[in-house]
């Protein structure tokens, strides 16, 4: 029998749950969201105007992909990018009244995917398996 390795175990939940996420906004009628924008969404959610850099710092992905992605959500009305008063070197990405009314959606949909995962486990159980996957994420980040 093969068994499969922490690493590809962990990709298949990730495929699994953006396979997930792409059927419930598609079901919403949100065409060309993608759960790589969700990452940006959420921080914007969470903090409002976010300079470039610091979301691509918050979310750990290169500032060249978060352009990209930024781009996407602009493009399709999400957000909005303006130059930061005093240091035009930097570029603030705001919510939309469009983007903000994504909100109780992408809280649902998170919600929703968490309790999917995580069904059937108990609470020490969910505790354990966060603490656990800190750890792998933690040796592969000292690599």
């Amino acid at each position: 029998m093969i068994h499969p390795t922490v690493v590809s175990m962990v990709a298949a939940i990730r495929r699994r749950a953006n396979e997930y996420m792409l059927r419930q906004l598609s079901d919403l009628g949100l065409e060309g969201l993608g759960p790589s924008h969700a990452g940006i969404l959420g921080r914007l959610f969470q903090n409002g105007d976010m300079a470039m850099a610091e979301i691509a710092a918050a979310i750990r992905r290169d500032k060249s992909t978060v352009t990209t992605l930024v781009r996407k959500l602009e493009a399709l009305g999400y957000v909005s990018r303006r130059k930061a008063p005093g240091d035009a070197r930097k570029t603030l990405i705001s919510l939309t009244p469009k983007g903000r009314a994504l909100r109780p959606a992408y809280e649902r949909i998170s919600r929703e995917l968490t309790e999917l995962a995580l069904e059937g486990f108990s609470s020490e159980e969910r505790k354990a398996l966060m603490g656990l996957l800190g750890r792998v994420r933690a040796n592969l980040s000292l690599r």
